[in-house]
């Protein structure tokens, strides 16, 4: 299990945010917290969602981050992957910005699915442009996606 720790100042932290790994046996006893390197560089990771991705051999998680200097109210997404879990390659690429209707403040909470087989890689992401949230999904082939996120 992945978890973001914040520290006492919470979604308005200054300092930053660190994302710790925790395993269970029986799922009812914890290990001690584990220390990533799950960052990303300009931004501060709020809410992660990590994937297993059998064909690839990789976790990958799409992570809600907010730009240092602003709060979780502003948060982008970003794509980050890894062989272990502890130790994680990120883009510097925003993998998914705001909008500019029901999407235009922030892209928020979000899950991923890869499908192997058509190399389909979908996001379902919530998002809000006033107070109102909504639901969106994208996809892309994740070749292209990888390519762009590269560039």
């Amino acid at each position: 299990m992945w978890t973001v720790n914040s520290g006492a100042a919470g979604c308005t932290t200054t300092t930053g945010t660190t994302v710790e790994y925790r395993t269970s046996p029986d799922g009812i006893t914890g290990s001690m917290p584990q220390a990533t390197d799950m960052a990303q560089s300009g931004y501060f990771i709020w809410h992660i969602n990590v994937k297993w991705v059998p064909s690839k051999q990789e976790f990958w998680t799409v992570a809600a981050a907010f730009a240092q200097g602003t709060n979780c109210n502003n948060t982008v997404l970003f794509l980050l992957r890894s062989r272990d879990g502890l130790h994680w390659t990120s883009y510097s690429q925003i993998a998914l910005n705001t909008g500019t209707t029901w999407d235009r403040r922030e892209i928020y909470r979000s899950t991923l699915w890869y499908d192997s087989s058509t190399d389909l890689l979908s996001i379902w992401y919530s998002a809000r442009g006033g107070e109102e949230w909504h639901i969106g999904l994208t996809q892309d082939h994740y070749q292209e996606f990888l390519a762009w996120l590269l560039q």
